[in-house]
């Protein structure tokens, strides 16, 4: 771990691996922010929409997963009873430069828009590592299907936006289910079925 942010995720691991049956997923994920935000993706789309220049690294490579996507393999490996650690990530790591040209390029954007830069002359605050990119050949293996390419995942990321996706999660996360309370971090709605079933 190079920051706190990565600290704190090594720290979860090594708390959730005490118990033997336990399935911990390393993941970096895109997708469609519900809260008052955005996400990686939403913000290159809204500045590219609007015109404007959007730097890349050419220098920081990832494995962003599609966070629909990511749920249907969580819900597959929870149902084959998979334990142990786990990449879940996409099978085509990817600059952030060329994750931008491909959202441009799936959404009919200006890819001319997208420049590239380097994340070693980017002065952030918090240290980054450069390659966070991640083998998913176990998990491939272990669930019985490969993981999804890149271009799959911002596919089914443009998919989803001409579908209205993005304004349903929203819509629904300002109206709370009866009986239920709100989890401030990601808006979850908790109701008693939810309790039982993790007392149980």
């Amino acid at each position: 771990p190079q920051n706190v942010y990565g600290r704190t995720k090594l720290d979860g691991e090594k708390a959730a691996a005490i118990h033997p049956d336990n399935l911990i997923l390393r993941t970096n994920i895109f997708g469609w922010n519900i809260q008052d935000k955005t996400s990686l993706a939403e913000w290159i789309l809204r500045e590219l929409r609007a015109g404007h220049i959007v730097n890349g690294f050419r220098d920081a490579r990832f494995s962003c997963i599609y966070t629909f996507e990511l749920a249907r393999l969580i819900e597959l490996a929870i149902n084959k009873k998979l334990t142990g650690v786990y990449n879940g990530g996409t099978s085509t790591p990817c600059s952030k430069y060329d994750f931008a040209f491909q959202l441009a390029e799936t959404f009919g954007l200006d890819t001319s828009l997208i420049k590239p830069t380097l994340l070693k002359d980017a002065a952030l605050a918090a240290r980054r590592g450069h390659d966070l990119s991640m083998d998913v050949s176990s998990i491939g293996k272990a669930l019985g299907e490969p993981m999804p390419s890149t271009s799959a995942c911002l596919t089914a990321f443009h998919r989803d936006f001409l579908g209205g996706t993005p304004n349903r999660l929203r819509y629904g996360a300002k109206t709370p289910k009866p009986s239920t309370f709100r989890i401030p971090y990601g808006w979850h709605d908790i109701d008693p079925s939810d309790i039982e079933a993790v007392a149980e």
